[in-house]
């Protein structure tokens, strides 16, 4: 049976993913260009999301960067990961308790160091550094006057807009 709690907190990352892109595929051209570097940021955040995807489907590794060294293009970004989220979405509405606690060793995309977390850790990452790196983007935003959805799992859950 799934985690409740793991779900919702999937759900939230799925909304406010789609929230984020929703206001910033609506930005004329012109004002694309001033994101940049928010780009950038949420480009990285997708390839982390995919890297770990790969490492939970036991595939090799989508990308041999977490930085692009080309310029995203934003709506394919947006495609992407909304498919990432759907997928997480399913994973976790199946994954086991013992899953969840079963390790997985890899090696770290920019320097091939050993790693070993197991796949509620992976979940747990891939959380926490998609939030991070949302927040630090809607913090580089806000002097621009581009304004997106509010970040935090309150408002998801206290305005209603959990599905």
């Amino acid at each position: 049976m799934a985690n409740a709690f793991l779900v919702s907190l999937f759900e939230f990352k799925r909304w406010i993913d789609a929230e984020l892109y929703k206001s910033l595929c609506a930005l004329p051209a012109e004002r694309r260009r001033d994101i940049i570097v928010p780009i950038f940021t949420l480009d990285h955040a997708m390839r982390v999301d995919s890297v770990f995807r790969a490492r939970l489907e036991g595939k090799p590794e989508p990308f041999d960067r977490i930085v692009s060294n080309t310029m995203p293009d934003l709506d394919t970004l947006a495609r992407s990961v909304a498919d990432n989220d759907d997928w997480y979405m399913n994973y976790v509405k199946t994954v086991s308790e013992s899953e969840l606690n079963e390790p997985i060793a890899f090696d770290f995309v920019s320097d091939r160091d050993k790693g070993r977390m197991t796949r509620g850790e992976m979940l747990a990452h891939v959380l926490t550094h998609n939030q991070s790196h949302r927040g630090g983007v809607g913090k580089m935003l806000e002097p621009l006057g581009i304004q997106i959805p509010s970040d935090m799992f309150t408002s998801y859950v206290s305005t209603g807009s959990r599905r």
